[in-house]
């Protein structure tokens, strides 16, 4: 690759591949009569947006009061904040709920009970359910504390939107078997839930959304991470490598031949400090086959085995490693893109 007068490392977005991703999820979306809200923390990208919007696709979560307000300065008018609230930023969670349709979510009873009469009444307000992830949200099994949350959130003159769960256990499974298979089990526990309340279920992670073919019983689904995909969607088996929409171009900086390594501008401050497990080894990328800038294959014998801030150690064959020069540019494939674009904005 020759792209020297870019500023070095940046991440290249394929556009046409990010159509394709998009197309591909609202298609079953649509097919499974559920409301398709992506999250936008994958991209955060007005250029990924306005994709979204010639895919006629208005309605959005987001990670962040901050992240709400952005994309509502873009049009976007019906948000939901995928996080549990912060309530010490009521007034600006307040303010916009005055402007666009505006969701947020409580996780559990404690934090609601001090401020939700304080919060507009123009928002509607999820409550997060824990199936298994053990993250955030009420654990599905204590019914009392839904059913307190649940009035209160009543009594306080409220609109209920919902339980609203993210299956983030899928990321750990060791096959697209297993990822089914706790979509299955986590879904049936909350669509209990919906026929005990009247109610909607909103869900969203990549690993399932991007296996499954029909959302039966699912009003709405949230996934972010599948408009890039990654090197983990791939090693879980819920992605084709031509699925990647990413990847991070980075310059050889050295090169040692007694230990088979290259050194890589391009450490934890772009790509994190995600990794991936195989064969027992930490995988932090891999360097990529383009053909017209999209992602053919994985170049055999080239890891980034090692990170630092500013630098990537890869580790390769005697093949790859006598084919590259000093100061050539490499495409990585990352292993977490919500991450990696975070980081290079």
């Amino acid at each position: 690759m020759n792209n020297k007068r870019k500023k070095l490392p940046y991440l290249y977005v394929n556009k046409e591949v990010v159509r394709r991703n998009i197309d591909k999820m609202q298609q079953k979306a649509l097919k499974s009569g559920t409301l398709f809200r992506p999250h936008f923390k994958t991209h955060q990208s007005l250029e990924v947006a306005s994709i979204y919007r010639q895919a006629g696709i208005s309605k959005i979560t987001v990670s962040s009061i901050e992240m709400a307000i952005f994309f509502a300065s873009a049009g976007f008018d019906d948000i939901t904040i995928g996080i549990p609230a912060n309530l010490n930023l009521i007034e600006e969670i307040n303010d916009l709920a005055d402007k666009i349709h505006l969701n947020i979510v409580l996780s559990d009873v404690t934090t609601a009970l001090e401020k939700i009469n304080d919060l507009s009444g123009n928002l509607k307000i999820y409550i997060e359910i824990d199936t298994g992830y053990k993250r955030s949200g009420i654990d599905i099994k204590n019914k009392n504390d839904i059913s307190f949350l649940y009035r209160k959130i009543q009594d306080a003159g409220k609109e209920f939107a919902g339980f609203f769960s993210h299956f983030g256990n899928t990321y750990s499974a060791k096959s697209p078997q297993e990822i089914l298979a706790i979509y299955h089990d986590s879904v049936q526990k909350l669509i209990d839930l919906k026929k005990q309340y009247n109610t909607l279920i909103s869900i969203g992670d990549t690993p399932s959304s991007s296996l499954l073919e029909s959302f039966e019983g699912v009003d709405e689904i949230r996934p972010g991470n599948f408009v890039y995909n990654d090197l983990m969607q791939y090693n879980l088996g819920v992605c084709d490598i031509s699925d990647i929409a990413v990847y991070m171009v980075a310059t050889v900086i050295a090169k040692y031949p007694e230990r088979n390594e290259l050194v890589l501008h391009a450490g934890a401050v772009h790509l994190s400090k995600e990794y991936i497990k195989l064969n027992g080894q930490k995988i932090y990328g891999k360097i990529a086959e383009l053909n017209k800038n999209a992602i053919q294959g994985i170049t055999p014998g080239a890891t980034l085995v090692s990170l630092s801030q500013e630098h990537a150690i890869v580790a390769c064959s005697d093949d790859f490693f006598n084919t590259v020069n000093l100061y050539d540019n490499l495409a990585v494939i990352p292993v977490h893109s919500c991450l990696t674009a975070n980081l290079m904005k």
